[in-house]
């Protein structure tokens, strides 16, 4: 049961970065075509 709850916790995490990644690689295209 612990277990189950770490995996989803670093499941959450791994995600997060990749939503931080990608609004930063969003972010720097939109400067560039502003």
């Amino acid at each position: 049961m612990t277990q189950a709850k770490y995996l989803l916790l670093d499941g959450q995490s791994q995600l997060e970065d990749d939503v931080k990644l990608l609004a930063q690689a969003f972010g720097n295209t939109s400067e560039r075509l502003g």
